[in-house]
């Protein structure tokens, strides 16, 4: 066996033990959420990464599904919050997801231990802002230049 993977599935509270080779696909750790905003894909140093929402998480895996980050909606303050919109910029690499009310703003920074360990060429993403507004936000969306939010 070259690796031991633990799958959790998202139905129930089981957890079951699966040995993967090389040769098997990627499992990801767990389904994208119902919804229009519940994916993106962006890039950062020209490497494509994909963001989704995972009930109240973000995960980001890179272009082969490869698992990069996890980022725990409890750790940002939004343990019972379930995410409702997420959203990155297409060049700029920064990520924006609403959980309820509040927007919180995730920038890239080069991790050069994980690039070199992984060889995934892509950063870790850190908070940098939290906006929050009067309304549930439903929709989120950057402009071409990840500079300006728009927010419904």
């Amino acid at each position: 066996m070259d690796c031991s993977q633990i799958l959790v599935s998202r139905d129930s509270d089981v957890i079951n033990e699966m040995s993967l080779s090389r040769e098997t696909s990627q499992i990801l750790p767990g389904a994208v959420d119902l919804g229009p905003c519940s994916l993106s894909t962006g890039y950062f140093l020209d490497k494509p990464f994909i963001v989704y929402a995972l009930d109240r998480n973000v995960v980001v895996v890179d272009a082969k599904l490869r698992h990069v980050q996890t980022i725990l909606g409890s750790d940002c303050g939004y343990g019972d919050t379930n995410i409702t919109s997420l959203h990155s910029a297409e060049y700029s690499g920064r990520i924006a997801v609403a959980w309820g009310s509040d927007v919180v703003i995730f920038e890239p920074k080069e991790n050069d231990e994980a690039t070199s360990t992984l060889k995934l060429m892509l950063p870790t993403w850190s908070p940098s802002q939290t906006i929050s507004l009067d309304y549930p936000v439903l929709s989120l969306c950057w402009d071409g230049e990840g500079t300006q939010l728009l927010t419904a």
